[in-house]
């Protein structure tokens, strides 16, 4: 095994444990209008060499300009698979 095959990828950075929250907007491939949700304490993502699965523990809805508006109600978060993720944007604070 090679220093490389230690190393983390991107994705296991962003998604570490003990990373900060975020509000996050994920766009999938095929789609362009991303799915939004909230990265928290009760979120979980897939690291390497596993799937890339994300589980943020709030969906969000978007706002014309694609802007977090509100927690979508009665929801329990929001599952992605990883092999249809295009890429991810990581919002800090109160995403304003």
């Amino acid at each position: 095994m090679s220093i490389d095959d230690q190393m983390p990828t991107a994705w296991d950075y962003a998604f570490r444990p003990g990373r900060p929250g975020a509000y996050v907007r994920v766009y999938l491939r095929g789609r362009d209008i991303p799915l939004a949700g909230k990265l928290g304490k009760k979120s979980l993502a897939g690291v390497s060499p596993q799937g890339h699965d994300l589980f943020l523990e709030e969906a969000w809805g978007l706002d014309e300009d694609r802007w977090f508006n509100r927690a979508i109600p009665a929801t329990r978060g929001l599952w992605v698979a990883g092999d249809q993720v295009a890429f991810v944007e990581l919002f800090e604070g109160s995403a304003r």
